[in-house]
This record gives structure tokens, C-alpha cells and sequence, in this order.
């Protein structure tokens, strides 16, 4: 798998780990501008990607689990 193919594929989430997070800054710096740090204490990692998430789909999911 090339770097860029990785990148495609982590970007494509809607949670990234540090260590993903750090490998595609690496690539592209812009993806300061569209992730947003959410801190150790989740459950799902460090970074929520907002190219990605979405609040209704969000909410939908949540809705769903009960």
C-alpha cells in the first residue's frame, strides 16, 4: 500500500488515532484545518475528522443503540 493510498483510507474515517492523525499531517498540513482534537479520555481516539462526520448521522447512530 502506498502512503498515499494509507492516507486515503485513515482520511476516510471518522475517528483517527494520534499515530494516524501524525501520518497524515505528514502528508498533507491542511488536515490541521479539518480535524478537531477530542482528547485522551475517548474511546475512539484522539482526532474527530469533520471532512467525514457528520452530527446527524452522529445522532442517528445513538438513537439506533437504544
Amino acid at each position: 500500500m502506498t502512503d498515499i493510498e494509507r492516507f486515503n483510507e485513515i482520511m476516510a474515517k471518522e475517528y483517527l488515532t494520534r499515530a494516524e492523525y501524525d501520518f497524515c499531517f505528514g502528508i498533507d498540513e491542511s488536515i490541521r484545518e479539518d480535524t478537531s482534537y477530542i482528547g485522551d479520555y475517548s474511546k475512539y481516539g484522539f482526532y474527530l475528522n469533520l471532512r467525514v462526520y457528520s452530527e446527524h448521522d452522529s445522532e442517528k447512530r445513538d438513537y439506533e443503540s437504544y
